[in-house]
């Protein structure tokens, strides 16, 4: 039987004769909603606050002051204090402190990997790592105090000082000082895999360097001090400075100032891509960015001095303060299930392109939208059968299959005419690489792929087999899986035999970030990796649980979920446990748009969104404006109540709430779980 079918088999039934209420509307009810929508205004919540985990002891010399970290994977960090000493993090545990050589007050610390570390001090001195132990000390300038350093390899690293010096590290001894800033305090440096780096000093300037030669200080910042900045990999800058205000750096154009803190000391920013960074201050905040907007300041530490943040990846982070504490950045997390599908059906597909649009389907031929923060209504897709499947190149395409063989097109605002290019067969699951090309798998071993205009007719690839999955990151790779534990792939013109490769198990879902890696799951609990042409021994992650679907961004991150309501995550090397995100429904379907964003829906209508703890401000209406939306709480989505029912609705219980205002509250909270 259909892996589709039988999910369908274990669907909740539509719950609206439960939920359905018999309200009188009256006009006292009516003519409240008109008074209060008169005194409405325009207002703004905050953004919620990334989630750090509690501070923990690990720098037990005394007196305990940390001062810098440097963490370029999640599996090495390299901390230092005050003291000459310093502490490696191996991604489960911290090292005792330990000294540096003869070095003294050091102050800043930069890695490139586990094999290479450079330190340098308020003496004028540095030493490096490799991944072992320390060199002997090396002069960078005497008695002259090293502000900061940042590396792009192990023989390009540029450190400067408070007197306006940079000096650049060829791997073995500094140069002479260049004096690239005046008098001015050099207080802070950042340095991109590419040889690109930009400093900033205690006079509001920034000068960057590029093609092996430094720039004119840049003013951007009057003449308050700029004391931390940051580079991505793409040279997008962020930098803040002791009065609160942060400052972003693209394309060699500084912005306006933005105060993200008040009049606080802002400390120390790190940002490993251009939709993530975290700022924190000398009074135990942490402030995120999800590429937009500033969330509101969160005391992780309380009110410690935290002293620098280093981010390995938008979900790894490692902050250090100056009492010897560490706090780990938990990266993202779960939201709680919200209903989207109010028929309710079990929503069966998604597919996100982007984490501002995502496309739903579900059992009873309806499609939502999610656009970042809001949830369209659902509406008929008109496809006759059961929808199976959906997958979407960008907001303009997307494509539906069903099980009696249909397809249908969506081209930004509306579905096109369904067509039948299977009619005598489910189709289970399609996949598109582009809007020209697409393959869909059928129950009975047969392919079909979609040239832009149509469909091919069904070929078969797998004798009579049910062919449950198939993800094409590419148009010249496809891989396709089946329910007796067999995959193909296609190579741009031919599929290869099928071959065994979890015996007898049902491969339910698989998912393909290129023709080097993908990642399937099966009915009972397993996952396997394919790499460079070969797959892996099945690994248990889930128990003998049936994992629906497997969803991959990039061969470090993937998530999976499961038919009882957990999630689990890769992150390229290991599986974390299987938490449980939404009781115990079936997820159905899980779309990653990135590490960032997931979208998984399950068997009752619900959504639960995968992101950074950090949400858009979530626009309220509070003056001459009608209230178009509600907004779930820690995950920015919407539910737009310009369904005229919803308004009656509301209106009913504001009037019924006059009149018995004890049950009012109970029959939301029965209701509205």
């Amino acid at each position: 039987m259909d892996k589709k079918i039988k999910q369908l088999k274990s669907l909740k039934l539509p719950g609206i004769a439960k939920k359905q209420l018999t309200l009188t509307l009256s006009f006292i009810g009516a003519l409240l909603i008109m008074l209060l929508g008169s005194f409405m205004t325009t207002g703004t919540i905050a953004a919620a606050s990334y989630t750090w985990g509690n501070p923990k002891q690990i720098d037990l010399s005394t007196p305990q002051s940390l001062k810098d970290i440097s963490c370029p994977s999640s599996t090495f960090c390299m901390a230092i204090d005050s003291f000459s000493n310093y502490l490696i993090y191996d991604g489960g545990s911290w090292s005792a402190a330990a000294p540096i050589g003869s070095l003294t007050d050091l102050n800043s610390v930069a890695c490139t990997d586990s094999l290479f570390c450079i330190v340098v001090d308020n003496s004028g001195n540095s030493a490096y790592y490799d991944g072992s132990s320390w060199s002997l000390t090396i002069p960078v300038n005497n008695g002259v105090a090293i502000k900061a350093v940042s590396c792009s390899s192990s023989s390009f690293c540029w450190a400067v000082d408070g007197s306006g010096n940079a000096y650049f590290f060829d791997g073995n001894s500094w140069a002479t000082p260049s004096n690239i800033d005046g008098t001015d305090a050099l207080l802070a440096i950042s340095c991109t895999p590419d040889y690109f780096c930009l400093a900033t000093d205690n006079a509001g300037n920034g000068l960057d360097y590029v093609g092996g030669a430094w720039s004119q200080p840049d003013s951007f910042d009057g003449s308050n001090t700029v004391d931390a900045v940051s580079c991505d990999a793409n040279h997008n800058c962020m930098a803040v400075d002791t009065v609160g205000n942060a400052f972003s750096y693209t394309s060699s154009t500084w912005s306006s100032a933005t105060n993200i803190d008040g009049s606080l000391y802002l400390t120390s920013v790190a940002c490993p891509a251009d939709n993530f960074c975290t700022a924190v201050d000398n009074h135990g905040n942490s402030i995120g960015y999800n590429g937009t907007i500033w969330a509101t300041p969160t005391d992780i530490d309380s009110t410690t001095d935290i002293s620098s943040v280093s981010c390995a990846s938008a979900s790894f982070c490692v902050a250090v303060d100056n009492s010897g504490d560490d706090l780990n950045f938990a990266g993202s997390s779960w939201s709680s299930p919200m209903t989207v599908d109010y028929g309710p059906a079990s929503i069966v597909s998604d597919s996100c392109p982007t984490s501002d649009f995502c496309m739903v389907v579900d059992q009873n031929d309806n499609y939502l939208t999610y656009n970042g923060s809001t949830w369209s209504a659902f509406a008929p897709l008109g496809l006759t059968g059961v929808v199976t499947s959906v997958a979407c190149t960008n907001s303009s395409f997307c494509v539906a299959v069903s099980d009696t063989g249909e397809s249908v097109i969506y081209n930004g605002s509306s579905w096109g005419t369904p067509t039948s290019p299977d009619s005598s067969n489910t189709l289970n699951s399609v996949s598109c690489a582009s809007s020209s090309f697409c393959v869909a798998v059928d129950n009975t071993g047969n392919y079909l792929s979609y040239t832009g205009s149509s469909w091919t007719s069904a070929t078969s690839i797998d004798g009579s087999k049910d062919l449950s999955s198939v993800s094409c990151p590419t148009t010249s790779f496809c891989v396709a899986v089946d329910s007796t534990g067999s995959a193909l792939s296609y190579n741009g013109s031919s599929w290869t035999s099928a071959a065994s490769i979890d015996g007898s198990n049902n491969l339910y879902s698989v998912s393909c970030t290129s023709d080097g890696f993908c990642i399937a799951v099966d009915n009972v609990g397993n996952a396997l990796n394919y790499t460079s042409s070969s797959w892996t021994s099945a690994v248990s992650i889930d128990g003998t649980s049936t994992i629906n679907s497997v969803s991959c961004n990039s061969d470090d991150f993937c998530n999976v979920v499961d038919i009882n309501g957990y999630a689990l995550s890769y992150n390229g090397s290991a599986w974390t446990a299987a938490a449980n995100i939404d009781g115990t429904n079936s997820i159905n379907s899980i779309a990653c748009a990135a590490s960032s964003f997931c979208l998984a829906v399950d068997n009752d209508g619900n959504a639960m969104i995968y992101a950074e703890v950090q949400s858009a401000p979530v626009t309220t209406t509070t003056g001459n404006s009608n209230l178009t939306s509600v907004t779930a709480p820690n995950t920015g989505a919407k539910l737009k109540l310009s369904n005229p029912l919803i308004i009656l609705f509301g209106v009913s219980l504001i009037a019924a709430g006059i009149a018995s205002p004890v049950w009012l509250p109970k029959l939301i909270k029965k209701h509205f779980r």
